[in-house]
C-alpha cells in the first residue's frame, strides 16, 4: 500500500498542511488562553464530524472527494484523514500545556513536517524506514533547529539541539499515517519538560 502520492499531489497536500500555521498565529495574538481553547474545541468537533460523515456516508464522501479525492492517500479511505489527526493533537496539547509550548509544537508539526515531506520526496535518495528518507529527516532537523532557536532564544543551545533531535526522531519513527498525531503531542512533552529542567 503506497503511503505517498505523486510529487505534485503531495505538494498540494503540504500546502494545505501549512494552512494549520494559522492556528499558532491566532494563539499568539489572542490575549486569553480560554478563547483559543474554545476555538480548538469547535474546530476539532467540526473536523471530526465531517470526517466521520466522510467515512460513514457514501453520498457525502462522493461529493467531498470531488474536491479533495486526488489528495487522499489510500490508507485514509477507511480511517481518519491525516489532517483530522493533526487537529485532534493540536486540541489535546492546547488543553494540556502552556501557550508557548503549544505554539512551538504546532509550528514544528506544521512547518518541519511539510519541509521534510517535500524535500524527502523530491530529493530523497537514501530510504530509512516507513519510506522516509535521510534527506527528508535532515531537512526536518535543520528546520526544527532554526525554529526552536528563534522561539527559545533564551534557552541553552543544548536544549534547542535536544528538542530538535527528538522531534526529528519522533517524525522518523512514527508510521506516516500517525505522525500528525504523535509529533505535536510528543514534541510538546519534550519542550515542556526540557524547559522545566
Amino acid at each position: 500500500m503506497s503511503k505517498t502520492l505523486p510529487f505534485r499531489v503531495e505538494l498540494k497536500r503540504k500546502i494545505v498542511h501549512l494552512l494549520s500555521l494559522f492556528l499558532p498565529l491566532i494563539y499568539s495574538i489572542l490575549e486569553f488562553n480560554i478563547h483559543f481553547i474554545i476555538l480548538m474545541i469547535i474546530i476539532t468537533s467540526l473536523t471530526l464530524f465531517i470526517d466521520l460523515c466522510r467515512i460513514k456516508i457514501k453520498s457525502f464522501r462522493k461529493h467531498l472527494y470531488y474536491f479533495i479525492g486526488s489528495m487522499i492517500r489510500q490508507y485514509e479511505n477507511k480511517g481518519f484523514l491525516s489532517s483530522t489527526y493533526l487537529i485532534i493533537s493540536f486540541c489535546l496539547i492546547t488543553l494540556l500545556f502552556d501557550k508557548h509550548v503549544v505554539v512551538l509544537s504546532m509550528i514544528i508539526a506544521a512547518l518541519c513536517d511539510s519541509v521534510a515531506a517535500i524535500i524527502g520526496q523530491r530529493y530523497g535518495r537514501v530510504t530509512l524506514i516507513y519510506k522516509k528518507t535521510l534527506e527528508g529527516s535532515c531537512s526536518f532537523f535543520i528546520c526544527s533547529l532554526v525554529i526552536t532557536s528563534l522561539y527559545l532564544f533564551n534557552c541553552s543551545y543544548y536544549l534547542i539541539l535536544l528538542i530538535s533531535l527528538f522531534a526529528t526522531l519522533i517524525e522518523l519513527f512514527t508510521p506516516t499515517e500517525y505522525d500528525n498525531l504523535t509529533l505535536p503531542i510528543l514534541s510538546a512533552i519534550i519542550i515542556h519538560y526540557g524547559i522545566m529542567i
